[in-house]
């Protein structure tokens, strides 16, 4: 269809006026919107608080204590009294009411690192709270742990591996629950001016500030959850056990001078290229001694797989995958378990339960095992950085329900590096050398959880007790 040069110009005209006439009715609707009986009521309200008596009697006390040789200008005292907790005024407020403590020394540390060394969303401890990316809504429960820990209120009842004791009391979880709604809510009463007059000089930093202590939170879970998801921490565990460090993760080659790479190559019977001067044996790196160890592992690869890490200690999260299969295997009778990847990632790693759409488990009951990341912890799928709840995009890579079948040992007892395999394995590169690897190698990776970015918990099973941890 041929368009001319007039219709474009009467259209254009015709989007002005509308334009025009767009923007006049919305500024009669801002006026009779701020010039309402409800908005005129509200405003007179809030200048009858400030203007109160009581207001009025409060503010003559706080000049009072001021030495007017030594006063300050109305700027530096509104900076003087600023909110600089990191605590929205509201919340701040609201605690402070409830509690008769001030907040002032308290310091919120957003998008923190830290709570992911604690494997937790969000953590107080001391005056300090240290909220990860994404996971603001915890505040208001974290704010009330503050007052908890400022009571001495709060004991460890259990211990990280680093020695950071660490209390999980479902009682006073749920009281932070209970408290930190309400301190949100009571903030925004207009009684809270005359409560924070009656506060006492008494700060949370004077009772607070030594404490260690840190709390966590917290999600439930079904009992059947709970048994799969403690699996899956036993199965993390004995694959961290037989492989220390990925051959593809920049902190484990780091550390280890780039010896998990070689570690990879042998268990993958691939020669290392030549690099900085040294050129490596070539395969062979593996040696059956027996036909029937041969057959085993031909049948079995997950279980052949644990065998020759058993050996070579090494591998990526393929590796890592096959490890923890094999030995849910043995160690989780009766259970659906698959190694499993999803479309557009190359990642693998264990899911115990029944994936079948429609009819199978549900995404809160099934449980992940993936002990390929640094600081791997047990999730559920729906927690997963890999979740998808279309079960038909989830790739199994192999699957079967665990019949407690241990196949590993029989191929082991027929299984040997050979000496070039034991050669590669002893491999390391210069500090230097190793910078330079990490730094030019592609495919290498620095990812410390599992779980997707604001959904790492603690689970609590019914009971309560900690599962999966």
């Amino acid at each position: 269809m041929k368009v001319t040069q007039k219709q474009i110009n009467n259209d254009s005209n015709r989007r002005s006026t509308t334009e025009a006439t767009q923007s006049r009715w919305q500024n009669q609707l801002a006026q009779m919107a701020n010039n309402s009986t409800e908005a005129v009521a509200q405003r007179a309200f809030i200048a009858g608080i400030n203007n109160s008596p009581r207001m009025l009697a409060q503010r003559q006390r706080i000049e009072s204590y001021i030495d007017p040789d030594r006063q300050q200008t109305t700027a530096q005292r509104v900076e003087q009294n600023a909110n600089n907790t990191g605590l929205p005024d509201h919340l701040k407020s609201g605690i402070e009411s409830l509690s008769g403590m001030s907040m002032d020394n308290v310091k919120v540390h957003y998008n923190s690192a830290q709570p992911a060394q604690l494997n937790a969303l969000a953590y107080a401890q001391g005056t300090d709270i240290h909220i990860a990316p994404g996971q603001e809504r915890h505040l208001p429960h974290e704010a009330w742990h503050v007052v908890q820990q400022a009571q001495g209120r709060v004991l460890p009842t259990m211990q990280m591996k680093n020695g950071v004791p660490v209390n999980d009391d479902k009682g006073l979880e749920q009281e932070a629950d209970v408290m930190g709604i309400k301190a949100a809510n009571a903030g925004h009463s207009e009684g809270f001016a005359d409560a924070k007059a009656g506060l006492s000089h008494e700060t949370v930093h004077a009772l607070a500030s030594s404490s260690s202590i840190v709390q966590r939170v917290n999600k439930n879970v079904t009992a059947l959850a709970a048994r799969r998801l403690n699996k899956a921490r036993d199965a993390i565990n004995y694959t961290k056990a037989t492989i220390p460090r990925a051959g593809n993760q920049t902190t484990a080659l780091t550390a280890g001078n780039i010896n998990p790479y070689f570690r990879l190559k042998v268990m993958r019977n691939e020669q290392p290229p030549a690099r900085y001067g040294h050129v490596y044996p070539a395969p062979p790196y593996w040696d059956f001694t027996s036909d029937a160890a041969r057959t085993l592992a031909r049948n079995n690869p997950a279980d052949y797989v644990k065998a020759k890490a058993r050996l070579a200690h090494g591998g990526n999260c393929g590796e890592h995958a096959d490890v923890a299969y094999s030995y849910l295997r043995v160690n989780a009778v009766g259970e659906k378990i698959a190694k499993c990847s999803i479309d557009g990632l190359d990642h693998a790693f264990v899911l115990i339960g029944d994936l079948r759409t429609w009819i199978g488990d549900s995404d809160s009951e099934i449980a992940v095992a993936d002990p390929w990341p640094t600081q791997a912890k047990a999730t559920l799928w729906e927690d997963h950085f890999a979740y998808t709840s279309w079960h038909m995009d989830i790739n199994q890579n192999r699957s079967m329900v665990a019949d407690g079948q241990d196949v590993e040992p029989l191929i082991s007892a027929g299984l040997q590096l050979t000496p070039e395999g034991q050669q590669v394995i002893a491999e390391t590169l210069s500090p230097v050398d190793t910078a330079h690897f990490v730094g030019n190698v592609g495919h290498l990776w620095t990812h410390p959880r599992a779980s997707a970015a604001g959904k790492e918990y603690d689970h609590l099973d019914p009971a309560g007790a900690a599962a999966g941890n």
